[in-house]
């Protein structure tokens, strides 16, 4: 157990590492020098002004579906849905090699995967191609359960799960605010073990629609109540980083 926690340990730093050497290649708000591993905060930064004490926290979609943790959880039962329908569809006697994309729509709280995926395996059954390349099934009230649109296409290609992550302007504010509350909470920690040091949180998101959150056109505008001494924001998908505005609580 203490092994794989410091392998997890090692790997999330790493990790944690690459963000920040991200955002610092992104702006020039973040100062060169050199980046220690620290613990409550993440990280010393070694300035040419002193010590600046880093936390690293990421911001994340929130998932389509209520009944998951994340969107990363969404994403991995959804991919688990439609390998096991490719699985289920050729094991059947006949099966004619075909490529199917999928975008799901609301999955209800206790769904059971291998549910869904025979549902799905069987709807490809049920609708062969009969000579055309591709046949399209969009919002229809015969799709099976949870799905949004299956298109099936003439080719040998693996199965794929897209996303329908529900994403809007305030949903990536609330996600913002969410998270800076959350670390802001244990910046008395941060403070006592850097006393001397200014303490920044830097919040990121990924560059892909699964974790990926863009910058809003007001965000630079927008007051948020922290005690930080700076809060940074990097989107991988805008390959940028805004400093965002205290405001009162």
């Amino acid at each position: 157990m203490g092994d794989q926690a410091s392998a997890y340990r090692i790997a999330k730093k790493k990790k944690e590492r690459r963000v920040i050497e991200a955002a610092r290649g992104a702006s020039e708000i973040i100062p060169a020098g050199e980046l220690r591993d620290f613990d409550e905060p993440d990280f010393k930064l070694e300035t040419s002004n002193g010590l600046v004490g880093i936390e690293i926290t990421a911001v994340m979609p929130t998932p389509y579906s209520n009944c998951f943790s994340s969107p990363l959880a969404e994403k991995s039962f959804r991919e688990d849905v439609v390998q096991l329908a490719e699985k289920e569809y050729y094991r059947r006697s006949g099966a004619v090699p075909v490529s199917v994309d999928v975008y799901f729509w609301k999955i209800e709280r206790g769904t059971d995967k291998r549910v869904m995926s025979r549902a799905l395996a069987d709807f490809v059954w049920a609708n062969p191609l009969e000579g055309r390349t591709t046949k399209l099934f969009s919002w229809r009230p015969d799709l099976p359960t949870g799905f949004a649109v299956i298109s099936i296409t003439e080719e040998s290609q693996p199965w794929k799960a897209f996303e329908s992550l529900e994403l809007n302007v305030h949903q990536i504010h609330q996600q913002i605010a969410a998270r800076t509350r959350a670390k802001n909470s244990l910046l008395r920690a941060y403070r006592s073990n850097l006393p001397d040091s200014p303490i920044w949180l830097l919040l990121h998101s990924g560059a892909d629609i699964t974790t990926g959150v863009p910058f809003t056109a007001d965000i630079g505008k927008l007051e948020f109540p922290f005690d930080f001494d700076r809060v940074l924001f990097f989107s991988a998908r805008d390959a940028d980083v805004v400093e965002l505005r205290k405001g009162p609580y």
